[in-house]
């Protein structure tokens, strides 16, 4: 390897945004291992740029260091499977920055019209414009996923979540959801509005879960756990009573799936 292959640590931290200190730390939890050289100084090579490009990757999917430390020493924590799950994430910041400029574009050229931005279309030009921020709820279920989910499991969850969770069509369908069991408060959950709901709920958070049922049983345990803390209940987006209510109409309707499924038998 060349001279021209190999890094200071300040040279690093200043060409990839990081601090010194971030790199150090990154060091002590076994993450980065740079080369000493004949002086005793750390230099960064192609390899140790390589997997600090694929710690800050993973960083920015919410895993803890401690979870990324076990994937890279595994046998998938290669590049290219980090690189894929970032190429993922930033494929959906891609198109949701494609609406915000389509959105731009329209409302520049209605000015140039003439015409008097309304309201609403201002409102949503700052919706758009407004930097993401994590709801305060999200933050409630770290310590819940982490008791009801195995590590991998996690890793999953945030993956997709961190994929997700800047769609905006994602978050107008739960919008719409929650609006919709409220609405039916008070209903019979056996009705087909309720089964509707139930049915259209599940299907909503299969893209987290991927289909996969002991991911979702922890997410459900995870759920009831918050719903049942008084201290956190309040910052949850639903309530026990709406919480109830789904469940109530999600129980009926897999019970009238498994009776459909055992007459079809």
């Amino acid at each position: 390897m060349s001279g021209h292959d190999e890094f200071k640590p300040i040279e690093i931290a200043r060409r990839v945004g990081v601090t010194i200190r971030a790199l150090r730390l990154y060091e002590r939890h076994g993450l980065l291992k740079p080369r000493r050289d004949a002086n005793g100084w750390r230099v960064y090579g192609l390899g140790e740029i390589a997997r600090l490009q694929q710690v800050l990757a993973l960083k920015q999917m919410g895993l803890p260091l401690a979870r990324i430390g076990e994937l890279l020493s595994g046998k998938d924590g290669d590049l290219t499977s980090t690189l894929e799950i970032q190429e993922a994430a930033v494929r959906t910041q891609l198109e949701k920055l494609e609406a915000v400029r389509s959105h731009l574009g329209a409302a520049r050229a209605r000015l140039a019209r003439g015409d008097v931005l309304p309201a609403e279309v201002l409102i949503d030009l700052a919706r758009r414009s407004a930097p993401p921020e994590e709801p305060s709820w999200a933050l409630v279920f770290e310590p819940l996923f982490r008791k009801h989910l195995r590590p991998d499991q996690l890793d999953r969850l945030l993956v997709r979540r961190a994929a997700l969770g800047a769609d905006e069509a994602v978050g107008r369908t739960w919008e719409g959801l929650v609006s919709e069991a409220r609405r039916l408060l008070g209903t019979d959950p056996s009705a087909p509005a309720a089964l509707d709901l139930a049915r259209h709920w599940r299907a909503a958070q299969a893209p987290f879960t991927g289909g996969d049922p002991a991911l979702a049983a922890g997410v459900q345990a995870a759920w009831r756990e918050a719903i049942a803390d008084p201290g956190l209940a309040g910052r949850l987006p639903i309530d026990a009573e709406v919480y109830d209510f789904l469940r109530a109409a999600g129980l009926v309707l897999k019970a009238c799936e498994m009776m459909g499924a055992g007459l079809d038998t």
